[in-house]
């Protein structure tokens, strides 16, 4: 059979089956399948397609390595995108511990100095709403950051996120409502600093 055909008659159990063989026909028609979408996914997650590349030859490493433990329980596609959620999550913790530790060594620098350090530079007069909002999305944490994008960007009801973040149904809840609370914050405070409205950045 051609690899097109193949695609068009493979079930997620043949499909899985064949995988666990370590059949190269069915890694190809796997990748064609899923990569698409799991790739425009990961770039509305992480805002950045070279992360969103990384994260996606991340997400076949593992479902590659988890294949034993998929029972067939639910479709193949929502348990691929259960991973690229757990790889981002996991990737947001190790930005947010790398930012940690260099702002901590920002701080122990600055105190070496003499003068202070200078203010950093000003944002651009001209970046939009969405910038500010991707900007302000780094200082959540991880969960809360995944509960916020899952459900606001993503469009995902609580019941959908739940099933992604394998959590239960008030634990996104509460974590949706802290993380929109904390952002709705952090965007005020970020443009009472600059002088700035919401209507000022988007008709400025």
């Amino acid at each position: 059979m051609s690899g097109e055909h193949s695609d068009q008659l493979w079930t997620d159990e043949e499909l899985v089956s064949r995988l666990l063989a370590k059949d190269e026909e069915a890694f190809n028609i796997f990748y064609d399948r899923y990569a698409p979408g799991l790739v425009r996914r990961l770039y509305r997650l992480t805002g950045d397609m070279v992360k969103a590349k990384d994260a996606l030859q991340q997400t076949m490493l593992e479902v590659l390595s988890s294949l034993p433990s998929y029972k067939g329980k639910g479709a193949l596609g929502a348990w691929v995108n259960r991973i690229a959620t757990f790889v981002v999550i996991d990737r947001f913790r190790q930005e947010g511990r790398q930012k940690g530790f260099l702002d901590r060594w920002a701080i122990h620098l600055t105190s070496l100095q003499e003068r202070p350090s200078p203010l950093p530079h000003e944002m651009l007069e001209d970046e939009s709403i969405r910038t500010l909002v991707r900007e302000q999305l780094e200082f959540l944490s991880a969960r809360k950051r995944v509960a916020v994008l899952l459900c606001d960007l993503e469009g995902l009801s609580l019941e959908e996120a739940s099933e992604q973040m394998g959590v239960p149904i008030g634990t996104v809840s509460s974590r949706l409502h802290h993380g929109r609370r904390e952002l709705r914050q952090r965007i005020k405070n970020e443009l009472k600093r600059r002088g700035l409205s919401v209507e000022d950045l988007l008709h400025g």
